[in-house]
């Protein structure tokens, strides 16, 4: 049946093939937008909001150059290599524990709800956040303009300057927006492809 070589398909698969694939991915977009994430950092720090964003991206590649449009890529790319490695590692695992303890007994081997899958991919999202935050406080004060010796000094740097824990400043939000954007797109990714794969015109993989 189509469900059983589904499941075949992903047996044989690697469980490393999704972590990183969605780690090379991500960072791929990454360094294509970086200075749109670059812009908006500018403009957010602004005390003026007169300029656009033409403007304001103009403007940065004019005064700094256009290298400084891609000012706090290393950690960007850090950070997106290990927050989408772990998210993606972690949302089948927790999906299948969020439907196990919350399926009555003896009616387990049944698919995961929809509410479910936003559960599971929330919580990824947000231990995957939670761990990497580090390395986006440190993208977001390079993009500010913040000079650091390097990416491994400004660990360091910051560290010893405020503390080890003040690397994660800014923890709370950041996971609060990454368990709403996970719970979207994982789950929506997860319910789509699940009822694709039941029309029988797709194959798993």
């Amino acid at each position: 049946s189509l469900r059983a070589s589904a499941g075949a398909a992903r047996e044989r698969e690697h469980p490393l093939v999704v972590p990183v694939c969605g780690a090379l991915a991500s960072c791929t977009a990454e360094a294509m937008t970086m200075p749109i994430d670059v812009t908006k950092v500018r403009m957010q720090l602004a005390t003026d909001s007169s300029s656009g964003f033409l403007d304001t991206l103009v403007g940065i590649a004019q005064q700094d150059g256009a290298g400084a449009l891609f000012r706090g890529l290393k950690p960007a790319l850090l950070r997106q290599a290990s927050y989408q490695g772990i998210k993606m590692f972690l949302y089948e695992p927790i999906r299948d524990a969020v439907l196990k303890a919350t399926t009555p007994p003896g009616e387990e081997g049944g698919k995961p709800k929809l509410w479910q899958m936003i559960l599971a991919g929330g919580l990824a999202g947000a231990i995957g956040t939670f761990l990497t935050s580090p390395t986006d406080l440190i993208k977001v004060r390079m993009q500010s303009g913040v000079q650091f010796d390097g990416l491994l000094a400004a660990f360091v740097q910051i560290a010893a300057a405020s503390g080890f824990f003040s690397l994660w400043d800014g923890w709370q939000p950041n996971c609060q927006r990454s368990f709403i954007v996970n719970a979207a797109e994982l789950a929506s990714y997860d319910y789509f492809k699940s009822k694709l794969l039941e029309t029988g015109l797709f194959r798993e993989g």
